[in-house]
């Protein structure tokens, strides 16, 4: 029996490989006999964008049973003659060792112009196809041979141009990115020949080609608003260093300040904001229709050109909203990338059933809730029943007092307690009780416990006495202690605030020192940065104070200081105006919560408040009287800043002050320059 199983076994497996054998035969047989063979040569790398999109459109064209071979020529990044001679040698022998084909589909200009070159040489007789071509000159002549025919690519500025013009209506000038590549060549021509169709907007480049890639960026980075940005191609700079789509999408979104408009599908997504775009995919797809006809027998000659490329509207919706455009004045139909669906939308197959269920447990809940109320309802009426049955047999019912039985009860249970605690801790409630526990010895007849229970509360009253005196004076020592302890604390903290006084002010103005400013001004510039809001600085001295000095004395110069301070304390805000001596005869004011105008208006009359003073000053050589100077630096503090690069500011203001003649105020700000102000 054995031995006749593994018989069968081994004729099984005969069979499958014998009919293994024939069905790989076949495939190969079938792939030999493919309906149409089909040469893409495209003008580009594999890795280049637009000819993937192009690849996925031939695919998606062409039937199953076609068969489609691809040749790159790579000229985006070599575009030499030696390069194009490399390539026809390889083409030409790769030709001469496959089986014919039925038709050749071109990608793009540079494909085709060397079709054109070499067409008897390598593509007699065979049907050509172009698609993605921006010549249109050259591709209509070509198409006068009836065995070629293709799809124009036409990009069109103006329907761009109109398009950013609906979501830019501010644009005063339209700036294309091109390079010198055929493609590039091509479409300058058509840029620069719409600018007689919108006057209003002035047209000029930023060539790739003749610029490196840091002065590229910096020409971007200075286009500001109202400025229409249009990146049709950049495939080298100056040095001749090469950029992929990818790499160049890059670099031009990272820096531009404007939206990045776009031609092409390929790199929306990525950065740019898009616009009315040629579909490569499409593109493909109908070229693959093209040659899928001419291998069904229609005449090449039949086939008409297809001059109206596919376009259609595509924006990347983030860009859009990054720049805040409205997004219903897309024309109807535009194809969005980066879409984000309402969150519903997104979760509804998930949220749908989460939500029928939720309900469901919320009815359970609900069903819960009302039978737990109706419980709780009922039982709080068997409680207040109960109560009131409590109440009338412990209550007179006449006059809803407590009767004599609750009384005793109650007296009864309290002993009972008191009892089996300690007497000594309760000893006040079991004096006031004694006259009940007597009654109720007496009326037991019982007397030796009568004397016995007498004897104790004997006892415990004098226990109660002592206690109660010791207790007493206890109480008067910790009240004395209680006051001691208050007063010294009292005094400590006065004490305190008195050297807290001493080390965060200066001694002779009264003025905020060093040290309290320095503390103030960080938390002051942390505040600032956190809030966006402006911070000012202002750093002033008194002009000729060492003269002063010299020819009044220091007794009078520290007079001199104490008048200026006091005009400082009559102009300090709390929480809004800082004033504090910064060392010799320099002053610093610190502003916060307030404007430029604000600023500048205290500053004034700070100016004029010294100068009302009106102290005589022989000596100084801007003044008969003591003036001051004043530098004010004021704006919102930027990354990277610190409160030492106000102070820094402010000190080069002040000097400024004196350089245009002292007694006087220099302002700036992050909107203005350096600005000496008189004050008259």
């Amino acid at each position: 029996m054995r031995r006749r199983i593994t018989e069968i076994l081994l004729y099984c497996l005969l069979l499958s490989l014998v009919f293994g054998g024939i069905s790989v035969q076949a495939e190969e047989n079938r792939k030999e006999s493919a309906e149409g063979r089909i040469l893409f040569i495209s003008s580009y790398n594999y890795g280049w964008d637009t000819v993937q999109s192009q690849i996925e459109g031939i695919q998606a064209g062409v039937s199953d049973e076609a068969v489609v071979d691809y040749e790159f020529m790579d000229t985006k990044r070599v575009s030499d003659e030696t390069s194009e001679q490399l390539f026809y040698e390889g083409l030409k022998y790769r030709l001469s060792k496959v089986a014919p084909y039925d038709v050749i589909i071109l990608g793009d200009d540079a494909a085709l112009l060397f079709a054109q070159k070499y067409r008897e040489e390598l593509f007699a007789e065979i049907p050509l196809v172009y698609e993605g071509v921006n010549n249109e000159q050259l591709a209509y002549e070509m198409s006068e041979d009836p065995l070629i025919t293709g799809v124009i690519e036409k990009l069109s500025v103006e329907k761009n141009i109109v398009f950013a013009k609906t979501l830019l209506p501010d644009a005063k000038k339209v700036v294309a990115i091109l390079d010198d590549s055929v493609t590039g060549r091509t479409i300058r021509e058509q840029f620069f020949a719409c600018g007689e169709k919108f006057p209003e907007l002035t047209f000029s480049e930023i060539n790739a080609s003749e610029l490196s890639t840091m002065q590229l960026k910096g020409k971007i980075r200075q286009l500001g608003k109202g400025t229409i940005l249009i990146y049709i191609c950049m495939t080298e700079d100056e040095s001749g260093k090469q950029y992929s789509s990818r790499e160049a999408v890059k670099l031009i979104t990272g820096a531009a300040t404007v939206p990045v408009f776009r031609m092409m599908e390929e790199g929306i997504g990525e950065g740019l904001l898009g616009g009315n775009v040629v579909s490569m995919r499409k593109s493909g797809e109908e070229a693959a229709g093209m040659a899928m006809d001419i291998i069904n027998g229609k005449n090449s000659g039949e086939i008409g050109v297809v001059g109206a490329s596919p376009n259609i509207y595509c924006v990347d919706e983030l860009v859009m909203k990054a720049y805040g455009l409205d997004m219903k004045m897309l024309p109807e139909g535009t194809k969005i990338v980066n879409y984000r669906q309402p969150f519903f939308q997104r979760n509804k197959e998930v949220l749908i059933p989460g939500g029928i269920l939720i309900g469901m447990l919320l009815v359970v809940v609900l069903v819960s809730l009302v039978d737990n109320l109706r419980r709780r309802r009922l039982y709080r009426e068997l409680e207040e029943a109960r109560g009131i049955m409590e109440n009338a047999s412990n209550h007179d019912f006449l006059t809803g007092i407590p009767n004599r039985s609750k009384l005793m009860t109650d007296l009864e249970e309290l002993i009972r307690i008191i009892d089996e605690k300690n007497v000594d801790v309760y000893y006040n409630i079991f004096l006031d009780l004694y006259p009940f526990k007597v009654q109720s010895i007496l009326r037991k007849g019982d007397m030796e416990e009568y004397v016995k229970y007498t004897r104790h509360y004997l006892e415990t009253y004098e226990k109660f006495r002592q206690e109660n005196h010791r207790a007493l004076v206890g109480v008067m020592e910790l009240q004395d202690r209680l006051r001691n302890i208050t007063l010294d604390r009292e005094n400590m903290q006065a004490s305190n605030r008195v050297l807290e006084d001493l080390a965060m002010h200066d001694e002779l103005t009264g003025l905020a020192n060093r040290t309290y400013l320095h503390e103030y001004l960080t938390g002051c510039f942390e505040h600032a940065y956190a809030e966006e809001e402006i911070m000012g600085v202002e750093l002033m001295d008194i002009d000729f104070f060492k003269e002063y000095n010299d020819h009044y004395g220091h007794l009078m110069g520290d007079r001199c200081l104490k008048a200026i301070a006091g005009v400082l304390q009559k102009i300090q805000i709390p929480g809004q105006v800082f004033c504090a001596r910064y060392g010799g005869d320099e002053f610093m004011i610190v502003y916060t919560g307030m404007t430029v105008e604000q600023i500048r208006r205290i500053s004034e009359d700070i100016l004029r408040e010294a100068r009302t003073l009106k102290i005589p000053h022989e000596c100084s050589r801007c003044s008969k009287y003591v003036s001051i100077s004043q530098g004010v630096f004021a704006r919102i503090p930027v990354e990277n800043n610190r409160e030492w690069d106000f102070t820094s500011r402010a000190d080069d203001l002040l000097y400024k002050a004196k350089n245009c003649g002292r007694d006087g105020i220099c302002l700036s700000t992050e909107k203005s320059s350096d600005k000496c102000i008189e004050i008259k």
